[in-house]
């Protein structure tokens, strides 16, 4: 379900989770981490909310411009890469600089909530002493995405709580994931095809490295060979042995001292 309506129209929620654009305000002076909890002010409710922050994953150096998504779109089908805080702004930076990254931000709410679907809200520190002279506005931003159904309590005596399917359905349709990586070094480069490295330190010994096969591999370092006008990108196709070494295929040949 999108945030607002397509025929322009209001539409009323109530709703216990979303999905919205978190644009940090450039005064607050300090990284928000990704699950903490911060007050969030959206129609004429303030509530504390849970916060996940996430973005797209950059696009690939051949993407043209004209490919790209249009700002603010929000596609619950595709992938993002987990950001563990929204960090603050130097005031230095340029605004083109300032909004070249987009941000999105998993807000859980404590308690449902009632507002226009495409509302724009603020989120505060209102926790920080009153006498500080540090801004308490955080950041701020507009509603893209809520669930397809109004928020549903259950009832237990005279306690209430969020509906637990209904809750966990939707948080699973959102795609985030994090970014993992191991490091190795090369042993040896393959001597009748260079493109082909043996690497020791990804894995123990006896490890089970099927679930990695096909990952992309990085050298830290650039080649300095002439033909490579571009980064190397290796390809991890198989193991080398017992001991945990593999084999590593680069996309161009790499030098025999790598």
């Amino acid at each position: 379900a999108a945030a607002g309506a397509a025929d322009g129209k209001c539409v009323i929620r109530t709703f216990d989770v979303c999905v919205a654009r978190a644009n940090k305000i450039a005064f607050f002076k300090e990284n928000i981490a990704s699950g903490s909890k911060i007050h969030v002010t959206l129609g004429y409710t303030t509530v504390l909310a849970e916060v996940t922050f996430f973005t797209p994953p950059p696009p690939p150096v051949e993407t043209e411009a004209g490919e790209e998504e249009a700002p603010g779109h929000f596609d619950l089908n595709s992938e993002f890469m987990f950001l563990p805080e929204l960090e603050a702004e130097s005031l230095s930076m340029d605004v083109e600089d300032r909004q070249s990254q987009i941000v999105y931000v998993l807000m859980v709410f404590d308690k449902p909530v009632t507002c226009p679907a495409n509302t724009a809200y603020i989120a505060s520190r209102l926790d920080l002493d009153v006498h500080t002279k540090q801004c308490r506005l955080a950041f701020h931003g507009s509603l893209v995405h809520l669930p397809q159904l109004d928020a549903k309590l259950e009832h237990t005596g005279t306690q209430s709580k969020r509906n637990a399917t209904q809750h966990q359905a939707y948080l699973k349709q959102i795609k985030v994931y994090k970014v993992k990586s191991k490091q190795g070094k090369v042993e040896r480069v393959e001597k009748g095809n260079t493109n082909v490295c043996i690497a020791s330190g990804f894995f123990k010994k006896d490890s089970d490295i099927t679930r990695f096969l096909g990952l992309k591999v990085f050298p830290t370092q650039p080649t300095t060979t002439k033909a490579a006008a571009r980064r190397p990108e290796g390809t991890l196709v198989s193991t080398f042995g017992k001991s945990g070494k593999v084999k590593v295929e680069f996309d161009i040949p790499q030098p025999v001292n790598t």
